[in-house]
């Protein structure tokens, strides 16, 4: 009897591995063993307020291109920071604290990666204003951004289009 991978010569196995690589949990291995190594390191805290604070200031609600920029350049700062964080814990059952570091990497990750799209988008959508767009702009951004790390780790984006029923339910400017 055949399985479905046989059908191109290979068996299921080696399609997933091939996918997902020989050790998928190993870049995880490896980042908990360098967090609770037992040398010391910057506490995460004051990175985690950093980043909150240029979040708030910076990439909040009302935004420019200048702020957003300098925030991209400090969140970079920040994840390079976290580099050396570790975790005062080295324990391996219920470590609150090594919990909250790791959340802080995907926090730092996840800020960056929303300042490098707010800035890539020149317009004002939704609840989201550019001070330097002020203008929706249909014809360039009526589309989903999609993010990604490129080989080098490094940003990139593309794009998704929107579907719309525009018969129902026609594209048009907020107006309060």
């Amino acid at each position: 009897m055949a399985s479905a991978g046989d059908v191109n010569g290979d068996g299921i196995d080696d399609i997933i591995i091939g996918a997902i690589g020989a050790d998928p949990e190993g870049p995880a291995r490896a980042l908990i063993e360098r967090l609770t190594d037992g040398q010391s390191g910057p506490h995460g805290g004051t990175i985690r307020q950093k980043m909150k604070d240029v979040m708030m200031e910076k990439v909040g609600i009302y935004r420019n291109g200048t702020d957003m920029a300098s925030a991209v350049e400090v969140l970079k700062e920040l994840r390079e920071a976290f580099q050396e964080v570790r975790c005062p814990d080295s324990g391996t059952a219920f470590n609150t604290a090594l919990l909250e570091v790791l959340e802080l990497g995907h926090l730092l990750d996840n800020a960056y990666i929303t300042a490098v799209c707010a800035l890539n988008r020149q317009e004002s959508r939704g609840a989201h204003a550019r001070e330097d767009f002020p203008e929706r702009d249909d014809a360039n951004w009526l589309k989903h951004t999609l993010a990604h790390r490129d080989q080098d780790g490094k940003p990139a984006l593309s794009y998704k289009g929107v579907f719309i029923d525009w018969d129902r339910y026609p594209p048009q400017e907020r107006k309060y």
